[in-house]
């Protein structure tokens, strides 16, 4: 018999690690982005460089809210979650 809130779990964990995946890349071009105008123009705008700081740490609190979770990181809350 299959257990479907385990299988749920399962997939919740999978798609939280592929968003955080994303995110995390999504970050990694935008601040590329800001090297690559600044090496080419000498200068980039105070509204982009607010918008990538918010954006990195916003990244940084959802990434702290899926390990207090227990979607990532494999901690022992998971492991808990998967014996009951």
């Amino acid at each position: 018999m299959i257990d479907h809130e385990t299988n749920n779990r399962k997939i919740a964990r999978k798609m939280m690690k592929i968003g955080m995946v994303m995110i995390i890349i999504g970050d990694l071009l935008s601040i590329i982005g800001i090297i690559i105008q600044i090496k080419r123009d000498h200068s980039v705008s105070i509204e982009t460089l607010i918008v990538a700081l918010v954006q990195v740490v916003l990244t940084l609190y959802f990434i702290r809210i899926a390990k207090n979770m227990g979607y990532i990181f494999n901690g022992e809350r998971e492991k808990k979650k998967d014996r009951e």
